[in-house]
């Protein structure tokens, strides 16, 4: 199947997730998400694939939500309706890093940086991150998949025990915001490439 968002390829066991929105850094739109779900529900969950790599085309993995694509508009009011977004699209496909810093500041952190932090596993120069990645990933594939499966139940088990009532939680007050002046200008802003002014409403 074709995407217009995404490319998906299958090499034995091991398959490869392309986010394909080089032009805007990979960033999500409705339609992304949507057909990120597909891929990982359909083609990626089947019993032949082992093991997955997800990757980005361009200069970018990706830059978080599209704002310039605009979210869909709640019945009631016409405001941005982020719960329905979230629900739908980005949780059933969210890996979630909890980082206090990142998450109120929004800041860019360095490959190296972020190696230090434990929030990735290897750095490699950029000639060498495909190959690199796609030797994990076929090491994966032709291992036990079941006992992965099963260590990283027992994993997310023991880290994210109330996931589900967090990720309710995020889209309750992810929606709240969505409906604030404050969001509105922090978009506008970054549409516009200015300093956000804002006013706490």
């Amino acid at each position: 199947m074709s995407y217009e968002t995404l490319i998906w390829e299958q090499s034995g066991g091991s398959g490869r997730l392309t986010l394909n929105r080089p032009d805007s850094l990979n960033s999500w739109t409705t339609e992304f998400g949507h057909e990120l779900r597909q891929v990982l529900e359909g083609e990626a969950a089947d019993a032949s694939v082992r093991a997955v790599l997800v990757t980005g085309a361009g200069r970018g993995f990706s830059s978080g939500a599209d704002l310039k694509s605009g979210f869909e508009p709640h019945p009631d009011d016409g405001r941005p309706n982020l719960r329905k977004e979230l629900d739908e699209i980005y949780h059933p496909v969210i890996t979630a890093v909890r980082a206090f810093q990142m998450a109120l500041l929004g800041e860019r952190v360095p490959a190296r940086t972020a190696l230090d932090w434990g929030l990735i596993n290897q750095v490699h120069p950029d000639d060498k991150l495909i190959d690199e990645a796609t030797a994990l990933v076929d090491r994966m594939a032709s291992g036990p998949t079941r006992s992965y499966a099963s260590s990283k139940k027992a994993l997310n088990n023991m880290l994210f025990p109330n996931m589900q009532e967090q990720l309710e939680l995020e889209s309750e007050l992810q929606h709240e915001l969505g409906r604030t002046a404050d969001f509105m200008e922090g978009a506008l802003a970054f549409v516009e490439k200015r300093e956000a002014k804002f006013t706490g409403a």
